[in-house]
């Protein structure tokens, strides 16, 4: 799995627990490649991607201007 290579700090079981809760609720679509060996996709859907976009609107909010909780 490609996403274990990228983030080997997290188990495999947790990734596609993970990726798994993103499909329930609508933020990721799953393909499933026929190659040799199969391999399967994933990508944010629309509402994915629009989550995505106010989080890094957040977060450079928040790097932007020393946010900390009080």
């Amino acid at each position: 799995m490609g996403i274990c290579r990228d983030l080997p700090e997290l188990s495999e079981q947790i990734i596609s627990t993970r990726l798994a809760d993103l499909r329930e609720i609508g933020m990721i679509d799953r393909y499933v490649r026929q190659d040799s060996p199969i391999a399967v996709d994933y990508s944010p859907t629309d509402a994915g991607q629009q989550l995505a976009a106010a989080a890094s609107t957040i977060r450079e909010f928040s790097l932007n201007n020393s946010v900390h909780a009080a």
